[in-house]
């Protein structure tokens, strides 16, 4: 994992927030999202398009729109 970029350390934490465990984000991470058209979000953290496309989707889990 490449916890030395800033906007990977946000996710993750996000992620970890939302998912329960450390052990759990880094398994979705690496896993193809549905709610993210089956990319592996590790993969959209690449660009910053793809780390919003992230956020919005943590949001959509918080405020109960995807689900």
């Amino acid at each position: 994992m490449r916890t030395a970029d800033p906007k990977f350390a946000e996710i993750l934490a996000k992620a970890t927030e939302l998912f329960g465990s450390r052990q759990e984000a880094e398994h979705w991470l690496e896993r193809p999202a549905i709610g993210l058209n089956r990319h592996r979000p590790i993969d959209l953290l690449a660009t910053p398009a793809g780390a919003e496309l992230i956020k919005t989707f943590f949001s959509q889990i918080e405020f109960g729109v995807y689900i």
